[in-house]
């Protein structure tokens, strides 16, 4: 599902703050309308949505309380869209230092964002969707990894 049902022009404060038709919490409506339950083969992606949310911290938490919620820890994607927004970095290690707020757990029911929830949305959760073995990440005996060193160092040479 691409961006989630974000809509910038939207507020996402409150549990549907303009509305359950509209932004993410019309994506939260119309599961719940369908009787699509967390864990089920709808996917939720943050490439342009977290971008956009960086600076808006609140908004951001409802946005991933939502998400959360609604889909699942196992069916939120990570996206960059760095095409857009240039090296990604920087996004990255603002969303693993991101906390859904204790109070706003509380006041609206969304669960904790985890290390272990980061985990799946940076890239677990695609790897399980396209079949992707993270085994061999960092396995400096995969066979696949020397030989794109020698690849790239011929390149660099």
């Amino acid at each position: 599902m691409y961006h989630s049902g974000y809509e910038p022009d939207v507020s996402e404060e409150g549990a549907h703050a303009d509305g359950p038709d509209r932004g993410v919490s019309r994506l939260v409506t119309s599961l719940a309308r369908a009787g699509v339950e967390p864990g089920a083969n709808v996917y939720a992606e943050l490439g342009s949505t977290w971008y956009l949310m960086l600076r808006r911290p609140r908004e951001a938490a409802h946005v991933l309380g939502k998400l959360l919620l609604a889909v699942g820890e196992d069916r939120i994607l990570w996206g960059t869209d760095s095409v857009w927004y240039g090296a990604p970095q920087r996004l990255i290690d603002a969303f693993r230092a991101f906390r859904i707020p204790e109070s706003m757990q509380e006041r609206f029911g969304y669960p904790a964002l985890t290390d272990t929830a980061k985990a799946k949305i940076l890239g677990v959760n695609a790897s399980r969707l396209y079949d992707l073995d993270l085994t061999a990440v960092g396995n400096p005996d995969a066979d696949w990894l020397p030989a794109a060193r020698d690849e790239l160092g011929s390149r660099l040479a």
